[in-house]
């Protein structure tokens, strides 16, 4: 008797269970487990997806997407931060370094090649920069405007990126003359007449702007119709320019007008033809990046800064939480093989010449 009644009780309890989790309806999937990348670099190369390219006339982008993982969303880029006045930038007194101050407590992503006007002199930031709440830092920057030296200490953001030519003039170089020689000849080549040596002529030249409408017009609407980008390959006439690849997809449009600028200009300065480039040598550039050396360069902001060359490349990644920032990548020099040419031997006469020099 007693052991009906337990398994009566029993019954009901399992009745009660079953009764339960049907109201509550299916049980919910447990979260996914997230397994950060140990190497961002690597990751990047290995899990980076190659899109379909964007095509107006010699110039061809290939869009990258990255697969999602949880990591920082209150990232500000440059521009923003100015615009809400959380980002003051001011002379040192030096032509090579700013004061940069962040009055707002989200860091500051501030890219190597963006351009600051005013002040005394037109900079580029050096080097990509995290820039922490609520600190004010010394960054290197290039003069892009030589001659000057007068007007306020405050700087205004100019809302451009010098082109990718004159990014990999800076990087390979670390010259200041380097990147004034390369102001002078992109004004050249694009014919930018003004009387003022500073690289933003280019953007505001009329006939340059006309020119790269077009450019810009085709292939602007690319980051509203592939979502999930977060980056590029730009080629030009067949030729590697440039890839730019960041962790944040909103950080990349906040960036993609003032890229595309640059990518359009930089357009205007190649021929029409070259050799045809396909997805597969987009993915197998990407694939490289694993084995270029790396060397820790450093930086005023939080974050990891490397400087990257070999595989035919060179270029720098800025590091942040087991993600990568920011990743830039140039075309590198070209390293012609050594001539090897046969050891030539003295003649007779002449080892018999220095033989007897040796004899006291």
């Amino acid at each position: 008797m007693k052991r009906a009644a337990v398994c009566i009780l029993l019954g009901s309890v399992v009745l009660a269970a079953l009764a339960w989790q049907a109201a509550a309806g299916p049980p919910k999937p447990m979260p996914p487990v997230v397994v950060w990348p140990t190497d961002p670099l690597s990751w990047v190369s290995e899990r980076a997806v190659v899109l379909p390219p964007w095509q107006h006339e010699n110039l061809t982008i290939y869009p990258v997407r990255l697969p999602e993982w949880p990591g920082w969303s209150d990232v500000m880029t440059m521009d923003d931060a100015m615009s809400r006045d959380l980002l003051g930038i001011s002379e040192t007194g030096s032509v090579n370094e700013v004061y940069a101050y962040n009055r707002g407590g989200a860091p500051i992503f501030m890219m190597a090649g963006e351009m600051i006007g005013g002040a005394k002199q037109d900079r580029m930031l050096r080097d990509d920069l995290l820039l922490p709440g609520h600190a004010k830092l010394r960054i290197p920057v290039y003069c892009v405007e030589q001659g000057r030296w007068t007007g306020s200490a405050e700087f205004q953001t100019q809302k451009g990126v010098v082109t990718a030519p004159m990014r990999k003039t800076a990087r390979a170089s670390r010259s200041q003359e380097q990147v004034w020689e390369g102001v002078a000849a992109a004004k050249g080549a694009l014919g930018v007449r003004a009387p003022s040596s500073a690289f933003s002529t280019v953007y505001r030249d009329a006939e340059v702007q006309e020119k790269a409408r077009a450019y810009v017009e085709d292939l602007r609407p690319m980051i509203k119709r592939q979502r999930g980008v977060c980056g590029v390959i730009v080629v030009s006439a067949g030729e590697f320019v440039v890839a730019d690849i960041f962790h944040d997809e909103d950080v990349f449009e906040a960036l993609w007008p003032k890229l595309l600028d640059s990518y359009a200009v930089t357009a205007l300065k190649v021929g029409r033809r070259g050799d045809v480039w396909t997805a597969e040598d987009a993915r197998r550039l990407l694939r490289r990046i694993a084995s270029m050396r790396r060397s820790d360069q450093p930086t005023p902001g939080v974050g990891e800064l490397l400087e990257l060359n070999g595989a035919g490349m060179i270029g720098e990644a800025l590091l942040w939480k087991q993600a990568v920032v920011h990743l830039e990548l140039f075309p590198g020099a070209q390293i012609m093989p050594m001539e090897r040419r046969e050891p030539r031997l003295p003649s007779p006469e002449t080892r018999m010449e220095r033989l007897q020099q040796r004899v006291p």
